[in-house]
């Protein structure tokens, strides 16, 4: 599709959002991302410090894309060239202990300078983290499309599989909530398998509430003897009283892999 010589094509969509790679002549692509909420998505992100490992977002504002839908608002961001970790992670297998360590710690590089925002992301899951093309060894969490201030109650309920058991309840929420989410997501790098799983969503969710770890996650600590597994089973505890309280650590845990 062309509009005002720009090209514009479909890259993903999902919920009541599109995203589009938008190349104008003489300039590099960047994301456009249009739909409902997207300008809330956007005041989040602005208020995060540029880092390396968090996509950048460059402009905010609304324009009349489809006649029966009205006014959008729509946000521009970097435009990423590679594969999300999930897509990676199916055509490839699981990765190595030590490359998932090197992967959580630059995420939880970019992830503290969200949470130091004073936002929690809500929706880390492995559709939602992005290896570069060109370096696959720097990970970008994107999609801010749910995240919320912290200490906001939990709202819109994230990915069913990686959401954690305090935003099921709706209680309030802050950094924990994303490390238990981040905790799930590196399992299934390692495995390949998703940490809570079940044909209804419903059982996956009373799961969460009920058992007070991932049954999987405990069973793969007692048989590995590894402290990868040591750290993912604390970051992944349903009481998140029992989790790791502070970056500095959690961030030596990692390094201590």
């Amino acid at each position: 599709m062309t509009i005002n010589r720009a090209q514009l094509e479909l890259i993903g969509n999902g919920g009541m959002a599109w995203v589009y790679k938008l190349k104008r002549p003489g300039a590099d692509p960047v994301a456009l991302k249009v739909g409902r909420g997207v300008d809330l998505e956007f005041e989040a992100m602005r208020r995060i410090a540029p880092h390396e490992n968090v996509v950048k977002e460059y402009s905010q504002g609304a324009a009349n894309f489809c006649p029966l839908l009205g006014e959008l608002p729509f946000l521009t961001m970097e435009y990423l060239e590679g594969k999300d970790l999930c897509a990676i992670i199916w055509e490839k297998g699981p990765i190595l202990e030590k490359e998932a360590a090197r992967l959580g710690l630059g995420l939880i590089s970019g992830l503290k300078n969200v949470w130091d925002a004073g936002i929690v992301h809500r929706d880390l899951k492995p559709e939602n983290i992005f290896l570069r093309k060109e370096d696959s060894d720097r990970p970008v969490v994107f999609d801010f499309g749910i995240a919320l201030a912290q200490n906001s109650d939990g709202g819109v309920l994230g990915s069913p599989e990686y959401v954690s058991p305090e935003q099921i309840k709706r209680l309030e929420l802050d950094w924990r909530s994303d490390q238990y989410s981040l905790g799930l997501l590196l399992f299934f790098a390692v495995s390949g398998e998703i940490a809570f799983d079940d044909t209804k969503i419903i059982d996956v969710l009373t799961k969460k509430i009920r058992f007070k770890d991932a049954e999987k996650i405990r069973e793969a600590k007692a048989a590995a003897n590894n402290p990868f597994y040591d750290m993912l089973y604390k970051m992944t505890m349903r009481d998140r009283e029992q989790r790791f309280q502070t970056y500095q650590e959690m961030l030596e845990a990692f390094l201590g892999v």
